[in-house]
């Protein structure tokens, strides 16, 4: 029986791949089978306000200046040339058969644009980039045969979210909602892993610094203290500069990065200080991403290879970590399966992030505290360095995650052996959290702990502020949450770091989800979650935000400003599951069968995370 399930595996797994192929080959390759392979020289071509330097090379008189390629009369597949922007930023506007299309020249000496029409002429205009020197040069009608691997990829997560759906549907909704989180998280994670441009996620840059010091075995960054980096890291940080103008928009540009990458050789090393704002960080939450550089480098890995395989490590200890999350807690699976499949949660889960940590083992040490409680399980000594090692990890990756010591206050007399146990545990604990937050608050004060350059920033003054007028700080934090409500709202649900979001009625979907799922999945557990519980978890949660905005206020906002500066949406992620856990209810108005509603995530979670995907793809490898 087991021989036929494994060959019927194989099976299916070969009938998808040669779909997938033909899908590739006769579907999105129908220009070529339509109209043939093509590579013409446009050669007719007019200038409007440029200043001709050369054959090729021009400067820009004003924002009007324009290439016009004139009389192509026929279909064109790819317009491609050659370009250089000196490395000056310099934005252009592709416009035909009146359509515009916005791109850029920076970074790039090979641009090629997808057309797919028949048109007369083509302009390109350039914009914002006054007195500016470019070259454009070698244009081209391309049309050929192409495997676009991306898309590829892409065809296959459709055919494994339809697989995924399909069985869900079929066993009516009676599944494990932990398999199928782990079938997402690494197919769609594995995805985002390759797709997501380098240093793209939020300050990339600065964490990939440090975890690549931790893999050269230099568990303190100190700032000035040179290490060995390879020959070609600093080109290579600058490419955080290009989340602004992207490097490629299309699959054909994509190619030409990479191999401009893999051909840098960075088996030569050098001693060199790179500096970086995450410095005053622990080395805690870049162990995992640590790991894949050092595996890579032992493995004699391209330079580039230990970048992907940073971000692949970050993305297995997220997923198994939220995986046992989902197996163990015993009440609230479906809301906390939506939670940790969030597009930003999967965006940030493969980057090199120290919210990656953060939010694994918040939403693991959180299932541990309920199963325990819910349980009524007696705390032994594994289950208390377990529960302990998870709260350490939180608080070290940041530190004013600290409050989530608090959760131990949950524990009921039925969890101990005695009243007096009890209370030594329980203020253990407290006094264990105590100290992990002043240890970590001492090492990223030594080390600096306002590394971004604010005017007008005095911790003292901002600090005697908060102390002394609190009603005054309680109307900050207000005023941040009702004027920037759509942005945290939103940097927590649907933003993508640089390459933008999924749009605000995604967001608005979105909660009404979550908000939907936390009150109309019953469980009849629930009502062992009393009055005090929902306080002591409510608390834990104003009091990790109060704090985190306060560190941000001291150290980012000038004295008494109106606004908490730098608080971000993304910043809130470990907070939803604990807060939307509150809305648990045992009874309700309507009843709903609890398996359907495991069929709703599953659509909705495979459906939102391939949208996010599908954002990404329709940006950079079309």
């Amino acid at each position: 029986m087991k021989k036929n399930r494994i060959i019927g595996i194989i099976a299916i797994g070969l009938i998808v791949l040669i779909l997938t192929l033909l899908i590739e080959v006769f579907v999105f390759n129908w220009n070529f089978i339509t109209h043939g392979s093509k590579n013409q020289d446009i050669t007719e071509i007019t200038t409007n306000n440029l200043e001709i330097l050369e054959s090729g090379k021009y400067r820009i008189l004003d924002n009007n200046a324009s290439i016009k390629l004139n009389n192509i009369d026929e279909f064109v597949n790819k317009l491609q040339f050659n370009t250089d922007s000196f490395g000056k930023n310099v934005n252009i506007r592709i416009s035909y058969n009146g359509k515009t299309v916005n791109n850029n020249i920076d970074f790039i000496n090979e641009k090629s644009i997808n057309i797919g029409e028949k048109v007369d002429s083509i302009t390109i205009s350039f914009v914002n980039a006054t007195d500016q020197e470019i070259s454009v040069n070698n244009f081209r009608n391309m049309n050929y045969f192409q495997i676009n691997l991306i898309r590829v990829m892409m065809i296959l997560l459709v055919m494994m979210l339809m697989g995924v759906i399909g069985f869900t549907l079929y066993k009516k909704g009676n599944i494990r909602l932990e398999v199928i989180f782990l079938i997402f998280v690494l197919s769609f994670g594995l995805a985002n892993t390759i797709m997501i441009p380098v240093l793209y996620g939020w300050d990339d840059a600065e964490h990939f610094v440090k975890s690549y010091n931790l893999a050269s075995g230099n568990i303190i960054m100190r700032e000035g203290e040179a290490i060995e980096y390879p020959i070609g890291m600093g080109d290579f940080l600058e490419k955080k500069f290009q989340t602004s103008n992207p490097n490629y928009r299309t699959y054909e540009e994509f190619e030409v990065e990479t191999d401009s990458l893999l051909a840098q050789k960075y088996s030569i090393t050098e001693s060199a200080y790179y500096p970086s704002m995450a410095l005053t960080y622990t080395a805690v939450p870049y162990i995992f991403s640590a790991f894949g550089i050092l595996v890579s480098k032992i493995l004699n890995f391209p330079f580039i290879g230990s970048y992907y395989l940073g971000r692949f490590f970050n993305l297995i200890i997220y997923a198994l970590t939220v995986f046992y999350a989902i197996k163990i807690i015993p009440m609230g699976k479906k809301l906390l399966f939506v939670c940790a499949l969030l597009a930003t949660v999967m965006f940030q889960a493969t980057s090199f992030s120290a919210d990656v940590v953060l939010n694994g083992f918040s939403f693991l040490a959180f299932a541990f505290v309920i199963k325990w409680l819910i349980d009524e399980k007696k705390l032994s000594i594994p289950d208390l360095l377990i529960m302990t090692g998870c709260f350490i990890l939180i608080t070290a990756s940041k530190v004013t995650y600290a409050p989530i010591f608090l959760m131990v206050l949950l524990f009921k007399k039925n969890n101990f052996s005695s009243k007096k146990g009890e209370w030594i545990i329980k203020l253990s604990v407290l006094a264990l959290g105590g100290l992990t937050f002043v240890a970590v608050f001492l090492y990223g004060q030594k080390l600096g702990l306002t590394q971004w350059e604010v005017p007008g920033i005095s911790v003292r003054e901002q600090l005697l502020f908060i102390i002394f007028t609190p009603l005054e700080y309680i109307k900050v934090i207000f005023q941040t949450f009702i004027s920037q409500r759509d942005v945290l709202l939103g940097g927590s649900t649907v933003y993508l770091a640089y390459m933008g979001d999924l749009g605000r009625n995604t967001q608005i979907i979105i909660w009404l989800m979550l908000f939907g799922i936390a009150l109309f999945d019953v469980d009849d557990k629930s009502s062992l979650l009393v009055m005090r519980d929902r306080g002591i978890i409510l608390f834990t949660c104003l009091i990790t935000l109060i704090l985190t905005m306060t560190a941000l206020y001291a150290t980012f906002t000038p004295v008494r400003n109106q606004i908490v500066l730098g608080f971000q949406g993304r910043y809130l992620i470990p907070l939803i599951f604990p807060f939307l856990f509150l809305f648990q209810r045992k009874k309700w108005v309507v009843s709903f069968n609890t398996k359907i509603i495991n069929i709703i995530v599953v659509a909705f979670s495979g459906t939102l995370l391939f949208s996010s995907v599908l954002y990404v793809f329709n940006l950079y490898y079309v």
